[in-house]
């Protein structure tokens, strides 16, 4: 369930502190408290979902909405739902349909192809609506950025009803309502719905007015996937409507869902918000990212079992292909990267390719984008055109066009970064984490450099992405029993706003480690704890690297961050411990320490830590007093003698040797530690901050190496090609350490 990281990791402040203390034996109170939430509110928290949603009349244009289309209902005028190609439209489109076909109502659908129609109302949807003769069009998850089309079906005599939950723009569509949270005037109490959501409270406003009131219940099971499938924050109604569409679908999963689960081998009763947003809502969505969603929709509402399974077969072969899609083009675009390692030392990366699909471009510039710290682009072919031969698009005027996705980093307003290059697009929309545009491809040049140019003058401050975990509060031998690993499913469900529970546990020494999965890429092992054995206990890493070889060995000593779970196999119930993060403990010391400290134990340090210091900001403001200050003059400031500052020859081949093995498969992200971690492990060096950093620096002005700086002393880097040669010592960063003194004979890199 976690992908294991080796960060930086702390207690929630300051209310963890009171966690650990409180005398109350409830591990899922200590987290409620360590999150702020105690009294009432936890008492609320833990209670069952109330089964009544809040009066939906409270948004804005509901009443409208449901005056428009009641006396549909009541007549039996024909409808037509229009959604949108990823899950939440998807869930959306399907939740409406099912609703209105209970009602007895003829009812269209239309669900956009992403390829050719892009997104909103489309001209697909309006032709559609027209050649049907429908009386109302009623949008999901879409709408609010259409007026275009909604004027044309007005203008054919079809009613409006745009249901949404984007951000809407400065003039909003003229319709015969309007149902979007984010509108202005919106008054209502909670508004953080998904499309999904929006559409759910329209059924139940409807069930309402039809003297209905629990007939929209029975379709909770779609909202609640199209909100997690959303990312949508599990709190307030969103956290009821989650709640309790998961009990519809561990206790009656409709026919296509049921496929689904089975195919992926999951129990109904098993299913949570995990296995929604990381199984079942990337196979919904895999249909859209290929081209056409009908697919994911007609397996959601279909009551055919056979056509059920042959749908939800068709949908996880497109899975399979856009994950061999998203693979294929990752390793290409860190291919580039390999190739082109210069683009690693901005803050924007830009990348295109000939036979990237559309479909799958926001999944790797997010991928990039995490993988890199810094916002990305990615580009492709141009669908609505036809190739030319060599595989690029021609446009109208014989332009060639890109099209592609861009995702943010950090605290970066992807949108007005983009801005910077806009003259340079033919199209460009989206909001501050994600956007899409289109440009000529001959422009791809101008407009990489433009981006990188504004991303480099952005402050590090906005590249800070919150790497540091949190444990909720830390974690005692008296809370490793089945009923408080029990207990923690009534914080539940777990995603967006409202994480797993993570725990701090210290000192934990692995015993009797094996490695799992079919590429031995997992670890389990048993802890000893607080001077115990715990066999009924597993602790498990997921997704080993070759950096974290030092888990495999007995004994090895580390503090964890973890989720307490439990597992049943066989009608054998077990605790397991998942790890999200872990710390080594090089030495008894350390261990000691860290069991009489009630914070974390801090990283391996190496010379020149200090409480709070931010040592690539130190290292460099020391090396920019250079050539003014050499070696021996920055030793001095800090007490150091010459030779702890200077890299010697050995120091030099060795870090060089290291970075090629670290870097071998392309670029990547490393902190300072991990780095020096790798150096001592493989070649048993003695060294400090300083002098690693100033051999990164070395490497860097001598051509070898190309780096960027990121927060929580991290790096970016990226072998550069060199063919010749290279003299390390003649580097002017060497020679005004050296104070200008002649060096030994040097060697090269």
């Amino acid at each position: 369930m976690f992908r294991k990281v080796k960060t930086q990791f702390s207690l929630r402040s300051p209310a963890s502190v009171g966690a650990d203390t409180a005398p109350a034996p409830d591990l899922a109170r200590r987290v409620l408290l360590a999150r702020g939430c105690s009294g009432p509110e936890a008492e609320a928290w833990l209670e069952p979902p109330a089964p009544e949603l809040a009066d939906p009349f409270t948004l804005k244009g509901m009443r409208e909405a449901v005056a428009c289309l009641l006396p549909l209902v009541q007549t039996g005028k024909p409808i037509l739902i229009h959604g949108d190609y990823d899950t939440d439209g998807v869930t959306a489109a399907a939740l409406l349909q099912l609703f209105f076909t209970s009602l007895k109502l003829p009812v269209e659908v239309c669900i956009p192809n992403r390829l050719t129609d892009g997104y909103g109302l489309s001209a697909a949807g309006v032709s559609l609506a027209v050649r049907q003769g429908v009386s109302a069009v009623v949008t999901c998850d879409c709408g609010s950025s259409s007026p275009e089309a909604c004027e044309q079906l007005q203008a054919a005599g079809i009613a409006v009803v745009i249901t949404d939950h984007h951000t809407c723009p400065p003039v909003l569509p003229t319709a015969a309502a309007l149902v979007n949270p984010h509108q202005p005037g919106e008054t209502a109490t909670f508004t953080a719905y998904s499309g999904a959501g929006v559409a759910l409270k329209l059924c139940q406003a409807l069930s309402l007015a039809l003297d209905q009131p629990d007939s929209y219940k029975a379709f909770m099971d779609l909202a609640a996937i199209g909100t997690v499938g959303d990312v949508m924050p599990l709190r307030g109604e969103n956290r009821q409507i989650v709640r309790l569409g998961l009990a519809l679908l561990r206790q009656n999963p409709r026919p296509g869902l049921a496929q689904l689960l089975q195919l992926i081998r999951v129990p109904a009763e098993k299913v949570d918000a995990w296995t929604i947003g990381h199984q079942l809502s990337p196979r919904i969505n895999a249909a859209g990212r290929l081209g056409d969603s009908q697919t994911a929709c007609q397996l959601l509402t279909t009551a055919d079992e056979q056509e059920a399974a042959s749908l939800a077969r068709h949908l996880e072969e497109q899975n399979h292909q856009r994950q061999e899609l998203v693979t294929q083009a990752g390793a290409e675009a860190r291919q580039q990267l390999a190739l082109q390692p210069d683009q690693i030392s901005h803050a924007c990366l830009v990348l295109a390719h000939d036979t990237w699909p559309v479909g799958i471009l926001g999944i790797v510039a997010s991928r990039l984008s995490e993988d890199y710290a810094c916002p990305c682009v990615v580009l492709g072919p141009e669908p609505a055109e036809e190739p030319e031969e060599g595989g690029t698009v021609a446009a109208a005027g014989g332009r060639k066009l890109l099209r592609g996705s861009a995702r943010s980093y950090g605290k970066i307003d992807l949108l007005a970064l983009l801005e910077s290059a806009r003259d340079l697009t033919v199209h460009l929309g989206g909001h501050p984490q994600a956007a899409g545009l289109t440009l000529e491809q001959d422009r791809l040049p101008d407009f990489r450099a433009r981006l990188a140019a504004a991303a480099d003058q952005l402050p590090l401050t906005q590249f800070a992405a919150g790497d540091r975990q949190l444990a909720d509060c830390m974690l005692w031998p008296s809370d490793l029993t089945l009923e408080q690993a029990n207990r923690l499913d009534a914080l539940g469900p777990f995603g967006q706003d409202n994480p797993e529970p993570l725990f701090l546990l210290q000192a934990v020494t692995l015993r009797q480690p094996r490695l799992m999965g079919s590429r031995q890429e997992h670890l389990k092992a048993v802890p000893e704890w607080s001077g115990q054995l715990w066999p009924q206990t597993a602790v498990l890493f997921f997704g080993l690297q070759p950096a974290d070889m030092p888990l495999q060995q007995d004994g090895c000593r580390v503090d964890i961050l973890a989720a307490l779970k439990i597992n049943e196999f066989r009608g054998q119930k077990e605790l397991q411990l998942l790890v999200s993060a872990y710390r080594l403990l090089s030495d008894a010391a350390s261990v000691a320490a860290a069991a009489a400290s009630d914070q974390p134990a801090t990283p391996r340090p190496l010379p020149l830590d200090g409480p709070e210091t931010d040592r690539l900001a130190l290292i460099s403001q020391l090396l920019t007093l250079t050539p003014a200050w050499g070696a021996a003059e920055i030793g001095a400031v800090l007490g150091l003698d010459y030779a702890e500052l200077l890299p010697d020859k050995q120091l030099l081949a060795d870090s060089w040797r290291c970075l090629q093995q670290l870097l071998q498969n392309g670029p990547r992200r490393l902190s300072l530690d991990e780095l020096s971690d790798s150096l001592t492990r493989l070649y048993n060096s003695k060294h400090n901050a300083y002098q690693l950093a100033c051999c990164l620096k070395i490497f860097a002005q001598a051509g070898l190496l190309a780096l960027r700086r990121l927060p929580a002393e991290e790096l970016v880097l990226a072998i550069k090609p060199v063919r010749t040669k290279v003299d390390l010592y003649a580097t002017q960063i060497y020679q005004d350490l050296r104070g200008k003194k002649t060096p030994d004979k040097p060697s090269g890199g």
